[in-house]
């Protein structure tokens, strides 16, 4: 699985694919435990954590098509994506340390809603210039759709593992070192391991004599392309279900399945070890049918596999619900990275440059919608069902978070795979 391809000089899958450890373990952290640790553990209501992650989304969609737009316009000996990469690492690293170590000053009440607010915009901004220039490598990198569903596969093989570290370790890791060591820990092996990725990922030296792209010019095209917006808007409703199951997850074991720290963990685990092998099977498929028809066989098994969520009460019908959710788990990342280079290198040939890093970004902004989405969906569970935090859960905290991980993402995954299914008729007109 460690092949390679000439592009100057070599670039090999493995080390590549890598990268997506050392920015899954921290990222996942993150993602699961924000809430958990802001809401449920310093005790911010929950309506409060939700306004300051709808202030953060506004600027998080911005900001990707500004830092897209310039990396795309660096032209340096060492590469487009390389100095984005190595400038900014170390600023996430800090970042997301400062996260999890709230100062005892800023632990209650409005300034505690502050230091949330502004310590997730700094972190954030630095993992979208991370993110964005890490996946902008991948169409340049790996030009063959078999290459890239390999590249791909292995990508969402060590996605899974930082994954299974990121949200099954982390409560074993906190509840013995503290919120602080944890983050220091993750913070470290993160950028190790981000780093030997970046410098073994060799850019096409001949794209810094291409033509720097004007502002309008380089998002007309891409605003133009109607393959690209139909995509786009039923990814946003996938990353909307991903993103909450995620944050809801620790809730979930927490008021619905009664589960202490380490069950939490191992269910949480589950989910994503039956991933694993479940990615070779995706792989082939996309080779076999296609990327488009796999993303919708995808996307139909998660809809079905979500329903289970809305019915386990204990740590073994938990198990059952996420080793079926795993199943499904990484079709639509294998099959939709596929899809993404696709729209680029077609755009290429028609421009003759490539703009993989302004595609990424306004996919990046349409699909930060979705943290809007999460956040009417946290406040949603307020309304209907009196939760605040951690010391006022309401009447029925356990059917809040059923609903959380069951009803709302079925709705969201019915309405992505009918514009999935629109999308492949697009595509099929071409």
């Amino acid at each position: 699985m460690n092949e390679s391809q000439d592009n100057k000089r070599k670039v090999s899958t493995l080390r590549y694919s890598l990268g997506m450890l050392g920015l899954q373990i921290p990222s996942q952290a993150f993602t699961v435990f924000l809430m958990y640790y802001y809401v449920d553990t310093l005790n911010l209501a929950v309506g409060l954590a939700a306004i300051g992650r709808g202030i953060f989304s506004v600027w998080d969609a911005v900001d990707n098509i500004l830092f897209g737009y310039l990396s795309d316009n660096t032209r340096t000996k060492w590469g487009r994506r390389k100095p984005w990469l190595i400038g900014a690492l170390p600023f996430y690293i800090i970042f997301f340390i400062m996260v999890f170590s709230t100062p005892s000053s800023f632990m209650e009440g409005n300034r505690l809603f502050w230091y949330f607010t502004i310590i997730i915009f700094l972190y954030e901004t630095f993992a979208t210039i991370l993110w964005g220039n890490y996946g902008a490598l991948f169409p340049e990198l790996f030009r063959k759709n078999s290459l890239r569903a390999k590249a791909s596969g292995l990508k969402q093989i060590f996605g899974i593992i930082g994954t299974i570290i990121g949200m099954a370790i982390t409560p074993i890791l906190y509840k013995n070192l503290g919120f602080t060591m944890m983050a220091v820990v993750y913070g470290i092996i993160g950028a190790v391991i981000l780093l030997y990725s970046i410098l073994g990922s060799h850019e096409d030296k001949s794209l810094i004599d291409t033509p720097k792209i004007p502002f309008v010019k380089a998002f007309k095209e891409t605003l133009s392309n109607k393959l690209f917006w139909i995509y786009s808007i039923a990814y946003t409703f996938i990353q909307f279900v991903f993103g909450l199951l995620i944050a809801a997850l620790p809730f979930y074991a927490k008021y619905s399945l009664g589960l202490d720290s380490d069950k939490t963990s191992l269910m949480m685990a589950s989910i994503f070890v039956i991933a694993i092998p479940a990615v070779l099977i995706w792989t082939k498929l996309v080779k076999k049918v296609g990327a488009s028809k796999t993303w919708l066989i995808g996307v139909a098994v998660i809809g079905i596999t979500v329903i289970p969520l809305g019915f386990s009460y204990n740590f073994t019908t938990g198990i059952i619900s996420g080793m079926l959710l795993g199943i499904g788990y990484c079709s639509v990342l294998i099959s939709g990275e596929v899809i993404t280079s696709e729209i680029i290198d077609k755009d290429a040939e028609k421009t003759g440059s490539r703009r993989e890093a302004i595609y990424l970004s306004v996919y990046g902004f349409i699909i930060r919608i979705s943290g809007v989405f999460q956040s009417v969906a946290f406040a949603l569970i307020g309304v209907l069902y009196g939760y605040v935090n951690g010391d006022n859960p309401g009447p029925n905290p356990a059917g809040a978070f059923r609903f959380l991980m069951s009803v709302i993402p079925f709705i969201s995954l019915v309405i992505a795979f009918f514009i999935g299914v629109l999308y492949s008729k697009e595509q099929k007109k071409l």
